[in-house]
């Protein structure tokens, strides 16, 4: 499927999440509507549960501007003014200013990002790979993630501002010209149990997207220092999904192996490789205390 039909084809599942809305809403009733990115009800979903023990509708849209649209036809329609409505979307690399309640947006760039939250991935250790707390392997697979996961941060930072300097350029020329579907992490670093290796610079991004906006040096370190307080929420969610991804079932062929001495005392678990991480860890994942608040607030 091209750039442009992918466009369209979002853009007509927002329309059809919209149609389903509207063929299934009733007055008179109290149904919450919640519409999400792609499959985020999948981390949305059990803390929802956590706050209202009722049921809801979930509707998937293509993207942050498949649900935003959504939103605009519904509140251009006096028809829904009594809905009980919702929308998630990811902040992306947004300055997202919308003065309605009923939008949460992520303090960092997607669903993923929360993913590589230490204590999360201490869970996925502990109860997923049956690993003991106070276990030597426990210790070296913990310490071994963030080492690499600091790494693969530092290495994607040149792309990550890129990136979010082009999104502003996009927005200010009303025109998307960047697609990063056919660019995963490992087109940009590689990920291995012995580090992680950045194999990229400025000029290979411009041979890459050769219709991207011109970006300049000085603007790629001045958006360094804007975001140097917590770089790694700001590395594309997808980018980050892939590092979680390689990190696990590294781990998982390890068990195996026994290359790297790292799993010294007891037995892990042994496990499929990791074939998605929103599906198969959505329970591990941070919850923000901003989405805590607006979920006892307003749902």
């Amino acid at each position: 499927m091209g750039y442009v039909e992918e466009l369209r084809e979002g853009r007509r599942r927002g329309v059809a999440a919209f149609l389903e809305f509207s063929t299934s809403f009733d007055r008179e009733s109290m149904l919450l509507h919640c519409f999400f990115e792609g499959d985020d009800e999948l981390y949305y979903g059990v803390r929802i549960d956590s706050v209202r023990r009722e049921r809801y509708r979930a509707y998937s849209c293509a993207g942050k501007a498949q649900v935003l649209l959504v939103r605009k036809l519904i509140r251009e329609n006096e028809t829904f003014s009594t809905a009980r409505v919702f929308f998630f979307v990811d902040r992306d690399y947004d300055e997202l200013n919308i003065d309605d309640e009923c939008v949460y947006c992520l303090p960092c760039h997607s669903i993923e990002n929360l993913y590589a939250d230490y204590f999360s991935v201490e869970k996925i250790l502990l109860r997923d790979f049956n690993l003991k707390i106070k276990s030597s392997s426990f210790f070296s697979c913990s310490s071994l993630f963030i080492e690499l996961f600091e790494e693969f941060v530092v290495a994607m930072v040149e792309f990550t501002c890129w990136l979010s300097i082009h999104s502003k350029k996009e927005k200010l020329a009303g025109v998307r010209a960047l697609n990063l579907n056919n660019y995963g992490a490992h087109r940009f670093v590689d990920i291995s149990l012995d580090g992680v290796k950045k194999k990229y610079n400025v000029e290979i991004i411009k041979e890459l997207f050769s219709n991207a906006h011109e970006i300049s040096p000085d603007e790629i370190n001045a958006e360094k220092a804007t975001n140097k307080r917590n770089p790694s929420c700001f590395v594309r969610g997808k980018f980050v999904a892939e590092f979680l991804m390689k990190f696990f079932n590294l781990l998982i062929e390890e068990s195996s192996s026994d290359r790297y001495k790292i799993f010294t005392d007891g037995k892990v678990r042994k496990r499929p490789l990791v074939q998605n991480v929103i599906s198969e860890f959505s329970q591990y994942a941070k919850t923000p205390p901003c989405l805590v608040k607006f979920l006892t607030q307003h749902i």
